[in-house]
């Protein structure tokens, strides 16, 4: 369970930081605490907040699961 919690304190970090910067956060939407959260996103009106919020999520779960560069091993 300590991956997962690490998991989730490193996203809603991560959103909270890319969410501050687009206008309405805290009014029109916040950092999802749960599922009903995560459905108000994606239940947001069409439109220029919607889009920047979408993008800013996306990237938020990109940064959690982009693999680690794994080393070049020599057999030599």
């Amino acid at each position: 369970m300590t991956g997962l919690a690490v998991f989730t304190a490193i996203l809603n970090s991560d959103m909270r930081s890319r969410f501050e910067q687009i206008p309405g956060y805290g009014t029109e939407f916040q950092v999802p605490t749960s599922a009903a959260g995560y459905r108000d996103l994606a239940a947001l009106p069409e439109g220029e907040t919607k889009t920047a919020v979408l993008s800013a999520f996306s990237d938020a779960l990109r940064v959690n699961f982009l693999p680690l560069p794994r080393t070049q091993r020599k057999d030599s």
